[in-house]
């Protein structure tokens, strides 16, 4: 988010983040007859379901840090920071 969005709490941020996507919903992209919100609604048929289960983001894991500065994770590697590089 550049630039970084100033706010007084979390309530002020996502009011701010909603008014955002909102107005760009109701914009229209260049080349394009229709807003995007009426894009994104011919498409929602086309989407995936959410999945059944949910999906866990509280995983924590030690990994070592190559010389690349990347850690390999479930078949992935994931780019770190290179402050970790070696740890």
């Amino acid at each position: 988010m550049v630039p970084i969005p100033q706010a007084a709490d979390f309530d002020e941020l996502n009011d701010h983040f909603l008014e955002q996507c909102q107005t760009y919903g109701r914009h229209t992209i260049s080349g394009r007859d229709q807003s995007v919100n009426e894009l994104h609604e011919a498409e929602k048929s086309h989407l995936l379901s959410l999945p059944a289960t949910v999906y866990n983001t509280d995983l924590l894991l030690t990994c070592k840090v190559d010389k690349y500065a990347t850690v390999f994770m479930d078949e992935n590697r994931y780019l770190v920071p290179t402050i970790y590089h070696g740890l």
